[in-house]
């Protein structure tokens, strides 16, 4: 099921069969598709790759990745390496420490970029669920989607997970892919996006996922649409409108009813 408002281009996913993919960044959830990582692991991770540190004994690297500043504990050590020291070996060192904060810095803002460069399309295992109609279909005044996955189309093949709720505030972090996928944005992007904070866990969310490695909008060939929930405050034009279009497109309509005891559906069409 997929909760829309009354838009133009929400009118074309059901005309078209398509469905459209947005921008993480405009999601109601700030941490949303947002990652993070134990920087400190990955530039001691970097700085071992570095010539210079080869030869340095396994028990300085723990006491460099105990102190405070790793980075500037590793350009002391190999600045103290010759006696008596070096001046241009202490150059050196002061450049490795620029170079490789200016490779954490590169990581950040290219992971911040990540959200730009994914699409995702929502949808939900519920058609009957109160804060789904509130917060998706502008107060109810919108309607829901019923796609039939049991029917062959070529949505059918893009990726559709389902969300991981847990108990984490930022629920990735993605030191370990950084240190083994380095570059791998699209892997990423994907894992970024299907965890959530399990405060959200009441959508029973499933997502379409993809990484186009750009910031331009996408939308793809849906799934066959089975049924349109019409919201209880959708205004009579619109209604109309949906009920013409189901007559097109061959789907079934249901207005969505509020009684004393249960919040059911409604065939009309």
């Amino acid at each position: 099921f997929r909760f829309r408002v009354w838009k133009d281009y929400s009118l074309k996913e059901i005309s078209e069969n398509k469905i459209w993919l947005s921008n993480p960044r405009t999601f109601n959830d700030p941490y949303d598709c947002f990652v993070t990582a134990d920087y400190k692991k990955v530039v001691l991770s970097l700085f071992r790759k570095f010539p210079q540190t080869k030869t340095i004994p396994e028990e300085t690297w723990k006491e460099i990745e105990n102190s405070d500043d790793p980075v500037l504990s590793l350009s002391r050590h190999l600045a103290q390496r010759v006696v008596p020291p070096d001046l241009r070996y202490v150059e050196n060192a002061r450049l490795l420490n620029l170079e490789v904060k200016s490779e954490v810095a590169n990581k950040e803002k290219s992971w911040d970029a990540m959200k730009d460069e994914t699409k995702v399309a929502c949808f939900s295992e519920r058609w009957d669920s109160l804060p789904m109609w509130a917060h998706y279909t502008d107060q109810h005044q919108g309607f829901c989607i019923e796609y039939d996955l049991s029917k062959e189309s070529e949505g059918k093949t893009a990726p559709l997970f389902p969300v991981i709720y847990t108990k984490a505030l930022v629920p990735l972090d993605i030191t370990n892919d950084l240190l083994k996928l380095p570059g791998n944005s699209g892997h990423l992007a994907i894992k970024a996006a299907i965890f959530k904070n399990k405060d959200w866990s009441y959508e029973r969310e499933w997502r379409l996922v993809f990484y186009t490695g750009d910031d331009q909008k996408i939308e793809i060939k849906g799934y066959p649409i089975k049924a349109i929930y019409l919201g209880t405050k959708i205004n009579d034009e619109h209604k109309r409108q949906l009920i013409e279009l189901s007559k097109k497109v061959k789907f079934d309509i249901f207005l969505m009813k509020v009684s004393a005891n249960k919040f059911k559906r409604e065939k009309i069409h």
